[in-house]
């Protein structure tokens, strides 16, 4: 059969509500872009969705024509013209070979844009506008897309990933392109069955090797085994967005009774564990003590509040602060502060450090720290991905700086860089095994860089924009009632 031309586009962003990073179209530029056929060029044999659409777009004999794929770093919303200019880059591509037999689409599914309502759902409509008629769309989304109804109704099929850590890009983005190429071998197009549930679950409790979240994904996996079901996707929902449509979610596809009855059994199980997907947290000074304390590390003080993959400066200085009122020894921060790395730049290594660090995008993660000590480090940093998250794929820390202050090691960063690879560390001859302390400014993807080497982890109570405490935040357009902000909400799947 004639290879049949598909559409290869993507535009990630997971948008926070409540920070007051805007996100530029230099944003998306400086952590993941490439257009046309760079986009195969790169990320061909990456863990990436595109590697695996790229893989199974070949073994379902698809011509796939790249577009565009970009994402930028998750932060507040993505400016309307930077969002103009990458539709407008895919029509670019698109334009003059149009008509395409179908489309690939790389989504997060909490891309907020300023104006605009429900942006994932209008990137999967922009793309239909240069297909032939009746033409799939088979689109990729992460555990933790906000799902709108909007959204099932502009795709054929959505395909969400099964972990976090998130570690299936490439099956996903493989199952999404074999999804689209029986599409169009002729498989009757899914039924679609989808339960949004009213329900905003701690990110902390969302790791999907641990309860409730992993009889959850087992239940949504057997239920893909039964005669009629085509894919199940649970999504635990991004609680920092501000948009109606928030929360988790539950979707199947197949014959009708059949996803109807999977998609109602996996959801029915979502909500009956809504006690367990709330979160204990411990005060900073008392996690800080039991850290000090521990026979073995590491200890990761896990500053969830301040998770850098979920929008969150990280910059919040709490913990940092507790670590040294406390006089704690062998502890390791990481820090986004551009300002204090020109600082530690111009003393030099081998110079002194003496000023303020941290807590300089706002004040909801804690106030500038003083300190003075050594510096160990500067310079420009990048790195290649080498654990379970989007293996293969290059990251930019921009230039760093490395403290030694009383005991504890800080890392500063000009650009902003999530603890999703242990070689952030690494490449800067810091052994994550090796300390005491690790503050990690993430809620549970973290273990995937450091879960192998962890002797215990602590959940803190820190302040900031992505508080483990929904109630804490400053909702404008979130639909009432929703659980745990309102106890006594009930919810039925009818």
């Amino acid at each position: 059969m004639a290879d049949r031309r598909i559409l290869l586009a993507g535009i990630q962003h997971e948008t926070n509500g409540f920070s007051n990073l805007r996100t530029t179209l230099a944003d998306f530029r400086s952590y993941q872009y490439a257009e046309g056929s760079a986009i195969i060029e790169r990320y061909a044999g990456s863990g990436t969705e595109i590697g695996g659409m790229i893989r199974g777009a070949a073994a379902a004999g698809l011509e796939l024509v790249p577009t565009l794929f970009t994402f930028a770093m998750p932060a507040g919303l993505v400016e309307a013209g930077a969002f103009e200019k990458l539709l407008g880059v895919i029509e670019h591509h698109a334009r003059p070979l149009a008509p395409f037999d179908g489309a690939l689409v790389v989504l997060h599914g909490a891309m907020d844009v300023a104006g605009r309502e429900d942006a994932d759902a209008g990137v999967v409509r922009f793309v239909r506008g240069f297909l032939a008629p009746n033409a799939p769309v088979v689109a990729t989304l992460d555990y933790h897309a906000n799902i709108s109804q909007g959204l099932v109704d502009a795709a054929d099929v959505l395909v969400g990933y099964d972990t976090f850590p998130h570690s299936d890009f490439f099956e996903r983005g493989e199952e999404a392109a074999s999804i689209l190429g029986r599409l169009l071998d002729g498989m009757e197009r899914p039924a679609k069955a989808f339960r949004k549930l009213p329900l905003l679950p701690a990110t902390v409790k969302q790791a999907t090797t641990a309860p409730p979240m992993a009889r959850i994904l087992a239940a949504a996996h057997a239920a893909e085994g039964r005669p009629g079901v085509l894919t199940c996707t649970v999504a635990a929902g991004y609680t920092y967005g501000d948009v109606p449509h928030l929360g988790a979610a539950v979707l199947a596809y197949g014959e009708a009774a059949a996803a109807t009855a999977a998609a109602d059994h996996v959801a029915g199980l979502l909500w009956a564990a809504r006690s367990e997907l709330r979160a204990d947290l411990v005060a900073p000074d008392e996690a800080v003590a039991r850290a000090m304390r521990a026979g073995r590390g590491p200890v990761v003080l896990v500053d969830a509040a301040d998770n850098l993959g979920g929008g969150a400066p990280g910059d919040g200085t709490v913990l940092l602060a507790e670590l040294l009122r406390q006089q704690a020894q062998g502890a390791l921060v990481v820090l986004w502060d551009p300002e204090a790395v020109e600082a530690a730049a111009g003393v030099g290594v081998g110079g002194r450090f003496i000023g303020a660090i941290g807590a300089k995008a706002d004040r909801h993660h804690g106030t500038p720290v003083p300190v003075e000590g050594d510096v160990r480090f500067v310079g420009p940093k990048t790195y290649v991905r080498d654990g379970s998250y989007m293996k293969g794929t290059r990251v930019d820390m921009g230039h760093v700086a490395v403290l030694r202050v009383q005991g504890t090691t800080i890392v500063l960063t000009s650009l902003r860089v999530p603890p999703f690879d242990a070689t952030h560390l690494r490449c800067l001859g810091l052994d994550p095994a090796a300390q005491q302390i690790l503050v990690v400014k993430s809620a549970a993807a973290w273990r995937g860089a450091f879960g192998d080497v962890v002797a215990d982890a602590i959940l803190t109570d820190t302040p900031g924009i992505c508080s483990q405490r929904p109630d804490r935040l400053p909702y404008s357009r979130l639909r009432r009632p929703v659980y745990p902000i309102d106890p006594a909400v009930v919810w039925t799947h009818s």
